[in-house]
């Protein structure tokens, strides 16, 4: 339902154009929920990666401060797929058609 109200002050008739559209898919607001959800889990995976680099720091075994675990993997992997994306999505979004 689209309802339109105009008023204006002056005499006679003015022309107004209006352009309706539908199911057009809004990035910003895609990007925005995986921001906010997205949140937590980067928030985690930081706590657990600080947490593995101060236990692994003293050891002559493995490396410290390497993602170890779920969630630090799994950091790691959000941040480098969603970069990619945002990189394609940038790409598409700067030619010129």
């Amino acid at each position: 339902m689209l309802r339109l109200e105009s008023s204006h002050g002056g005499a006679g008739t003015q022309s107004i154009n209006v352009t309706v559209r539908q199911g057009i898919f809004r990035w910003l607001y895609f990007f925005l929920a995986l921001l906010v959800l997205g949140i937590p889990f980067f928030l985690f995976g930081l706590h657990e990666w600080s947490f593995e680099k101060r236990r692994w720091e003293n050891s002559s075994q493995g490396v410290a401060g390497a993602p170890r675990g779920f969630s630090g993997i799994f950091v790691a992997m959000f941040v480098g797929f969603f970069g990619v994306l945002w990189g394609i999505i940038s790409a598409f979004g700067s030619s010129d058609d």
